[in-house]
């Protein structure tokens, strides 16, 4: 996919300035967060459509990672928000000491193309400093905030629900957790906010983290997901997969065997759960269904 327009001549040059310059360089010089890159619109909302989700992630493939299986779902409308080009981690993939602009061009073109694939309706990628999200929080509020209102205009009624799926408070990343404050702070009271388990270790992990948490939901897996997901990460992220910064087997290990595979997302304790209707149209389990 080529993607083309006013956006990629300034990531152009932003990445030929800071090229010689290493790493340490690279969040400094990210570009003008207000210089989006956007991919589909609201234009033919269907006036049936009573919910829409918004995957939110700090860096390309988080979502994928962490809520792929909710992501396929094909019964409510979706839109992706990426933050950043994970630009820092292209540089280390590659030399610690450059980053080339393909490389950060390319993570862009990835992020893009698995939202398409996976059927969103509308993505966008800012131009955040990787790394540096905790910097940019009222940028990052801004670009949530506008897409809120952009989505109740874009639908021919105003009653649509947005339910958006984020890190978490539990995330030890300093990006994720910059995400889920800009979050927290953009979502109207009455929003559910799911956070996303990206599972690190084990199925096991995520299932004790359910556990201690009020209100946990799940989205069961089996053989036919496992292999969904390692076709999708394959087509849609080859350069990382190539590199090691994704690993297919871990991943695929980490969501459990076919006979139990479950990817755990934690609700806010602050917000109301979530609607049962919207649970039945997408199959979502509660965690005392675990047990």
């Amino acid at each position: 996919m080529a993607l083309s327009g006013r956006t990629l001549e300034p990531i152009r040059e932003w990445a030929a300035g800071i090229a010689p310059l290493g790493l340490d360089s690279l969040a400094p010089c990210a570009l003008d967060p207000t210089d989006l890159i956007q991919r589909g619109d609201f234009s033919q909302g269907d006036p049936s459509v009573r919910y829409h989700i918004l995957f939110v992630g700090a860096h390309p493939d988080d979502i994928e990672l962490g809520a792929f299986f909710l992501a396929t779902q094909e019964v409510v409308p979706k839109s992706f928000i990426v933050f950043s080009h994970g630009e820092v981690g292209a540089a280390r993939a590659k030399d610690a000491r450059r980053v080339r602009v393909e490389d950060v061009w390319t993570r862009v073109e990835e992020a893009i193309d698995s939202a398409t694939k996976l059927g969103a309706r509308k993505t966008i990628v800012a131009s955040l400093p990787d790394t540096k999200l905790f910097k940019h929080k009222d940028a990052m509020v801004s670009i949530l905030r506008d897409f809120r209102s952009n989505l109740v205009n874009g639908y021919d009624h105003k009653d649509v629900e947005l339910v958006v799926v984020t890190h978490g408070p539990f995330d030890l990343h300093s990006d994720h957790f910059a995400v889920y404050e800009a979050v927290r702070a953009a979502a109207r009271p009455n929003t559910p906010v799911l956070h996303m388990v990206i599972q690190a270790s084990a199925p096991s992990a995520a299932e004790e983290l359910a556990r201690k948490t009020d209100t946990a939901y799940f989205i069961e897996g089996d053989q036919t997901k496992i292999t969904k997901i390692r076709d999708h990460l394959s087509n849609c992220f080859p350069t990382q997969v190539a590199r090691g910064t994704i690993d297919l087997d871990k991943v695929c290990r980490d969501l459990g065997t076919a006979a139990v595979c479950r990817q755990f997302f934690l609700l806010s304790s602050d917000v109301p759960p979530l609607p049962t209707e919207f649970m039945d149209l997408l199959n979502i389990g509660t965690r005392s269904e675990t047990t």
